[in-house]
């Protein structure tokens, strides 16, 4: 495959961008959301602190060569001053706006690892990404490849971004030492040589921590020195496979021996992307039938974790009224029986709170919506984010709550309070009253 010479990129100003907002924001500099007026459609706009415009213009030279759909396109480049600041005028990338942020962001709030489909089909994705820039000629080193720099689009598939520190791999002499790059965690143990050359066969490493990181849904070396994980990196050490148990589900062992020859100590002997194909594309297919599911699964627990971090900026309800508990499915429960079947895909699918390994403890499954069909939290219309106190109904039970936010779903809901004499001993609030009693027809025992 060779290079044909790109076009210079669209030089872009304010009077073609609207609906300016901040996203992020780093060391590295801001990204902001706008519209791009002539193409209708939502972009990011990658701003850079101190920057003179080359490092900016090299990367935006290197992603026009980018023309696979897991490399994230470039749509011109921006020159001027952002709505709200001042001083000089700036330049920035204009990119692809994805809606669902990076697979960093996607691991944290999800609290771990994603479903076994959507998992294998990210390896898969960033692979044929990885393919595509070292099948160029002359080869497009990204090193700097991480979950914080694969994004995804509204559909959760995958695309390669951030290529600041990318480098055409046509003569190694030319390769310089000018610039620090890389991630600590995800560079290879040559690169803390100062003979360092960067070859094919470092990205390659880089992919299988990132491997290990969406498998595991977990930070590699977390809580450790830099300086120890430089250290033990080029002493061979590695993140643990120690709970990652290769009979759980079809395909992971596979993932896994890819893992161990991508990071091995010998460039040489790491495999190149196109050899990691066969491995990822065979993974992913056996669980294709599966990606559906899992896909809705994930959006449907991020929507809502969206949803209840905005209610939290509304103001909680002093009073909440209690009622039947609505009916909700929960994961593994035998005795339940909805009244829609569910369909069972060909291969197990990895739920969000299955796998105690994989999973932060504190992991809180999606909540359902009631018979009553109530919008759910975020609407700002139900009584979550009501200000006007709940009067109780007839034979109802009142609460005063402080600084408690609550959340009902449906209009029919019941709280029920129970004691242990398993030797706990409860202490009373100083501003509790001395006794309070429930009306004889609710269940439990007076408090005293």
């Amino acid at each position: 495959m060779e290079i044909s010479v790109c076009p210079a990129p669209v030089l872009i100003g304010n009077s073609g961008l609207q609906s300016w907002s901040v996203i992020g924001s780093g060391g590295f500099g801001q990204i902001y959301k706008a519209k791009y007026k002539d193409l209708g459609m939502d972009v990011a706009i990658k701003l850079l602190h101190n920057d003179d415009g080359s490092s900016l213009q090299k990367e935006a030279e290197r992603m026009l060569h980018g023309g696979s759909p897991f490399v994230l396109r470039v749509l011109a480049v921006y020159r001027g001053v952002p709505p709200g600041r001042c001083g000089p005028p700036q330049r920035g990338l204009v990119m692809e706006f994805m809606e669902r942020g990076s697979v960093e962001s996607l691991l944290q709030r999800l609290g771990g690892a994603p479903p076994w489909p959507l998992a294998f089909r990210l390896c898969h994705q960033v692979a044929l990404g990885m393919n595509y820039l070292h099948r160029l000629s002359p080869p497009l080193l990204h090193l700097d490849l991480k979950p914080p720099n694969v994004l995804l689009d509204d559909g959760l598939c995958a695309k390669l971004t951030d290529f600041g520190l990318a480098r055409f791999d046509h003569t190694v002499s030319n390769v310089g030492q000018e610039e620090e790059g890389g991630t600590l965690s995800y560079m290879p143990p040559e690169a803390f040589d100062l003979s360092y050359q960067p070859r094919p066969a470092s990205d390659s490493y880089s992919y299988a921590i990132f491997l290990w990181s969406v498998i595991t849904g977990k930070q590699p070396y977390s809580g450790a020195l830099s300086c120890i994980v430089r250290f033990r990196i080029r002493e061979g050490d590695r993140p643990s496979l120690d709970q990652l148990d290769r009979s759980r589900v079809e395909g992971l062992g596979e993932i896994a021996d890819l893992m161990v020859k991508c990071w091995d100590p010998s460039p040489q002997k790491r495999p190149s992307f196109r050899d990691c194909l066969p491995v990822t594309e065979k993974v992913f297919e056996l669980h294709k039938p599966g990606i559906k599911d899992a896909v809705h699964q994930v959006m449907t627990s991020l929507d809502l974790k969206t949803q209840r971090w905005a209610c939290r900026e509304c103001e909680a309800p002093d009073y909440v009224r209690t009622g039947p508990v609505p009916a909700q499915e929960t994961g593994g429960d035998s005795s339940s029986k909805p009244k829609v079947k569910a369909s069972v895909p060909p291969h197990p699918i990895r739920m969000l709170s299955a796998e105690p390994f994989l999973h932060s403890a504190n992991h809180t499954p999606p909540v359902t919506r009631s018979s009553s069909n109530q919008s759910l939290v975020g609407s700002c219309q139900g009584q979550c984010c009501s200000r006007t106190p709940v009067q109780p109904s007839a034979g109802g039970l009142v609460i005063k709550l402080s600084n408690v936010t609550g959340l009902q779903v449906g209009d029919n809901n019941t709280m029920t309070i129970t004691t242990s004499n398993t030797g706990y001993q409860r202490h009373r609030h100083p501003t509790a009253p001395p006794t309070f009693n429930t009306p004889a027809s609710q269940p439990g025992k007076p408090f005293q």
